[in-house]
């Protein structure tokens, strides 16, 4: 007869997150929370962050590759350009755009440590560091010189920055005169009529936005 060891440090991992997803009064900043999620993607394939886009897509690793494809298309990335992704995550969508737009470079600006690490490795890998440049920064205060950028784009990020407002100050100090930027971005859905349709939205509102700090200033709508 035999026993399995538990890892301490993977039982402490788990009830961090299960605290941080049960306990109403559990707060964390933006690079706690990606900490912890760590690489526990709801996708599998890749691992990507955003909720995807649903418009054809029937699986969320199908919507999270159509909520990319469509900020390039959006945003026109041609092989000419030269990339800023804002809070690039493990950098899908950067690895994505290098397979099928083909920039002439991307660069990443990422406050989470860790992601910036695993996304560099996974770069790595496929040997591509001479197409994206993956490094740890704010989007709020860019350590990028002025006008270096023909594209900046923001995947479902901007909601968390501090604020929206100075990411978009910097993106345009970044931006080439005739540049582009695209941001993805979650906003609340117009005040829903009666009470009880009120009161569920408000409530799944005040829970997504304690979950993953969303700043009051960021919140507005279309």
């Amino acid at each position: 007869m035999s026993s399995a060891s538990v890892n301490p440090c993977s039982l402490r991992e788990s009830l961090r997150y299960l605290n941080w997803v049960y306990n109403p009064f559990q707060s964390l900043d933006v690079a706690q929370v990606y900490d912890l999620l760590s690489t526990r993607g709801p996708t599998e394939r890749g691992l990507w962050l955003n909720l995807g886009y649903w418009r054809e897509a029937g699986t969320l690793d199908d919507a999270c590759v159509a909520m990319a494809d469509l900020l390039a298309e959006r945003v026109s990335i041609t092989g000419a350009d030269r990339v800023l992704d804002v809070g690039f995550g493990f950098a899908d969508q950067d690895i994505r755009w290098v397979q099928t737009r083909a920039p002439r470079a991307i660069v990443g600006l990422n406050i989470t440590a860790s992601q910036v690490t695993g996304a560099r490795a996974r770069v790595a890998n496929l040997r591509l560091n001479d197409r994206i440049d993956l490094r740890e920064g704010s989007a709020t205060v860019m350590p990028l010189p002025d006008v270096t950028f023909d594209v900046v784009t923001a995947l479902k990020c901007a909601f968390r920055f501090r604020t929206c407002e100075r990411f978009l100050a910097e993106a345009f100090r970044v931006l080439s005169p005739g540049g582009r930027l695209v941001v993805a971005d979650i906003l609340p859905m117009p005040t829903a009529s009666g009470w009880g349709a009120y009161l569920q939205q408000r409530v799944s509102w005040a829970m997504v936005a304690g979950k993953f700090p969303i700043q009051k200033e960021n919140i507005y709508t279309r």
